[in-house]
């Protein structure tokens, strides 16, 4: 009999010595014999991502033999190489490139340096300048298996193109096939799903669906409790303040039913929360097939496009978009389209938002949504080009007119962007949770300057801290944010660290607020009070602090999303690209 590819007895993990435990007294196993595709699932902070990574041997363990490697070691492989973790959280934001080095505007940006490499390069592990050619690693791919990884992930006519011109959602399936191309003997994927459009997440999980057909590789993926399971999984994990559940798919399912039903002594001991969570996952888990919460019909958009009526057609325009393109020689990568208007057919995007209104975008991967938000933002260097007007003032200069014109810094103090690029240059190696919030008053981006804040400014940071201090520290004092000062962002769950990087963004009260994916890797119940909290605030004062009151008449939100769920109910107008 074969031993087992990981061995667990009475483990703790920790992610750093001086920190808390992330899992303690773990014991587990995952054969080596039986083909098996786990899926570890659970609510917000329960471990899931700390899960894979003890998986990886990413995580200190305590005693140091608890966690051992003996069908690896017998056959004198690593498990750096055998177990290859994907993630896109939790302190790994899923970019290719490093974000220390790296500024939302370089991805589109025609100059290309000696040490930009490509997609191709990526896929083939070349990703330092100078290598010697003696020293490459024999396991490289070759050209033709490369390419044909890239073609089944869609990503085959972007194999020359630098990586940071990728969008997230191709960054994402980027990662995971580099991950395969080095053969694992498990693939560890943290929420692939996320992000993901309808149609590309359908297509993953066929994908996968083929992978796991094939045997060469066992995968392990992560998902929320409100997350359908694809058809491929055998086995569980149920992570909860109850305790772990661990076994095959049926036999979870049995044991967290009898947990509602109250067969076991131990139900006594979870809680309310517990429960929403188990019914939640009980209910989606039935779902199963070539799915994610990403491609479920459901999430779809479908209907007739209809003008939208202006909540007050007499408010000022926040944006005027008057036939934009935005193109690379040949190639348009927003814009592709010609629109009627009152003046004829325009080619380009038209577009105007008002002052106080709420609107959806929503397209597929590679539709144009990012280059849209990096205009919106003035952080996409054609901007100054087009004709596009923010806040009644344009890029460009108009004739006859003495006004001047926008430039970059008086965007950045109107507009506030939460989105997958600007997120990822947020510090979550050593920033405080608290610094990472206040940041949002003043940009702070790889050391800047900090602003003195005002007292109702850091009065709202502390309101706001204490009302989601259950999502992002459960166990805390509600009213002592202490903790906000001495923990981490990379110590807080992907959950806890979307909500931060929410906080951050809509607590300054931005002219123009535009949420790009933002809700996407939250729990359902972090996801809804976020919701909440963005459409009505904290409704009222706190002592000598100034609560948050809410998204304002005078303030304009943009919505972009590939989910139904994840976008608030306050939105009333849509646009799709």
């Amino acid at each position: 009999m074969r031993p087992p590819l990981v061995r667990i007895v009475n483990g703790t993990f920790y992610n750093h010595r001086s920190s808390a435990p992330v899992l303690t007294k773990l014991t587990f196993e995952l054969p080596s014999t039986t083909p098996s595709n786990w899926c570890v699932v659970g609510p917000s902070r329960s471990g899931k991502s700390s899960f894979l990574q003890v998986l990886a041997g990413s995580l200190q363990c305590d005693p140091p033999g608890a966690r051992s490697y003996p069908y690896l070691t017998a056959r004198r492989r690593s498990p750096l190489d055998a177990m290859r973790y994907v993630g896109f959280g939790s302190g790994r934001d899923g970019s290719l490139a490093d974000a220390s080095n790296t500024y939302v505007s370089a991805r589109y940006e025609s100059k290309r340096d000696a040490a930009d490499f490509c997609l191709r390069d990526y896929l083939q592990g070349r990703t330092q300048v100078n290598v010697d050619e003696k020293r490459r690693s024999p396991a490289e791919p070759s050209s033709v298996v490369v390419e044909k990884t890239a073609v089944d992930f869609g990503l085959g006519r972007f194999l020359d193109s630098p990586v940071v011109f990728l969008s997230n959602g191709q960054t994402r399936r980027a990662r995971i096939a580099r991950a395969l191309l080095t053969r694992p003997e498990v693939l560890l994927l943290d929420e692939p799903f996320m992000g993901l459009d309808p149609e590309t997440a359908r297509e993953m999980a066929s994908l996968f669906a083929r992978l796991v057909a094939k045997g060469d590789t066992r995968l392990v993926m992560c998902a929320r409790p409100q997350d359908p399971l694809p058809g491929w999984i055998t086995h569980l994990v149920y992570l909860g303040d109850g305790g772990r559940v661990v076994g095959s798919k049926q036999d979870v399912f049995s044991e967290l039913e009898g947990q509602l039903r109250g067969d076991d002594a131990g139900t006594e001991a979870i809680g309310e929360n517990q429960k929403w969570h188990i019914r939640a996952f009980l209910k989606e888990s039935r779902r199963t097939g070539q799915a994610s919460s990403s491609s479920s019909s459901s999430s779809a958009y479908t209907g007739t496009a209809i003008p939208p009526t202006p909540v007050d057609a007499d408010a000022e325009p926040v944006v005027e978009m008057d036939g934009c393109q935005v193109r690379y020689g040949d190639k348009i990568a927003l814009g592709d389209w010609t629109q009627k208007t009152k003046r004829g057919d325009k080619a380009g995007m038209v577009w105007t938002v008002r002052r106080g209104e709420r609107w959806g975008v929503f397209g597929p991967n590679g539709s144009g949504k990012t280059t849209m938000v990096s205009l919106l933002s003035a952080e996409h260097p054609q901007v100054y080009s087009l004709p596009i007007r923010l806040f009644g003032r344009g890029f460009l200069a108009e004739p006859g007119s003495d006004a001047p014109r926008l430039d970059y810094w008086t965007v950045q103090e109107a507009v506030s962007v939460s989105s997958p690029e600007a997120d990822r240059l947020v510090s979550r190696s050593w920033e405080s949770v608290r610094a990472v919030v206040e940041g949002g008053f003043y940009g702070l981006q790889h050391g800047q300057r900090r602003r003195r804040l005002t007292d109702t400014q850091k009065g709202r940071v502390v309101a706001a801290l204490r009302l989601f201090a259950p999502e992002l520290w459960p166990g805390s004092d509600g009213l002592d944010v202490r903790w906000a000062d001495e923990r981490a962002m990379r110590d807080l769950s992907l959950s806890a660290q979307r909500v931060i990087l929410f906080l951050r963004r809509i607590l300054k009260g931005p002219r123009l607020l535009i949420l790009d994916e933002t809700f996407s890797g939250m729990d359902a119940a972090v996801r809804d009070k976020c919701m909440r909290f963005l459409a009505h605030g904290q409704g009222g004062k706190e002592e000598e602090e100034e609560s948050f009151p809410g998204l304002t008449a005078g303030q304009t939100l943009i919505c972009i999303s590939h989910l139904k769920e994840e976008v608030p109910d306050l939105v009333r107008d849509w646009e799709g690209l």
